[in-house]
């Protein structure tokens, strides 16, 4: 069954993000607009958001979640690795950056990335 484009939250968070551009309520929006697999509104969304909030780490993490999602990973990997360089210890950009690579057929940055999250999450 397909997903509706829209929803009550979604829309809530449109017209609350069009009352305040500047705020960080545009991750929450792209979250729920990934959900339903709206991805290229929600990256649209990311983009936007992370032009003003540049140090928002999980929205970082989001667009290279939304980018992979598309098929996209070549694109990926600027914004997990941006989350990265803001986090050293983020696992889950870590392992989003190992997939990336892999799917990309880079085994040797994948592996440098998989070593990463075992390092950080042994019980992974």
């Amino acid at each position: 069954m397909a997903q509706p484009t829209s929803n009550p939250k979604i829309e809530e968070l449109r017209f609350r993000l069009k009352a305040d551009p500047k705020s960080r309520l545009f991750y929450p929006l792209a979250e729920e607009l990934r959900k339903i697999q709206q991805f290229t509104e929600a990256e649209q969304v990311l983009r936007g958001g992370l032009a003003t909030h540049a140090t928002y780490l999980s929205a970082w993490v989001s667009l290279g979640r939304v980018l992979r999602e598309q098929g996209k990973n070549a694109e990926a990997i600027e914004p997990l690795s941006t989350a990265l360089q803001l986090d050293p210890g983020n696992v889950v950009a870590a392992r989003f950056l190992g997939d990336v690579y892999l799917a990309l057929g880079e085994k040797v940055e994948a592996i440098k990335k998989y070593k990463l999250v075992h390092a950080l999450l042994p019980s992974d």
